[in-house]
């Protein structure tokens, strides 16, 4: 892919399942900087200000 490298990014969502009482447990973002891990009651908190501020 690599037409579009500086382009790409891959987003993970995991859950505790698919009920309404679920909730989110960890995100994952994978671009072409790297990797990086949003857990819940660590940085989790912290994925909708890096979304915002993406370069979708």
């Amino acid at each position: 892919m690599p037409d579009f490298e500086n382009e790409t990014e891959f987003l993970d969502i995991e859950t505790t399942g698919l009920g309404s009482d679920s909730y989110l447990t960890m995100c994952g973002i994978l671009d072409s900087s790297g990797f990086k891990a949003y857990v819940r009651g660590d940085n989790l908190d912290q994925l909708v200000e890096d979304l915002m501020n993406t370069n979708w």
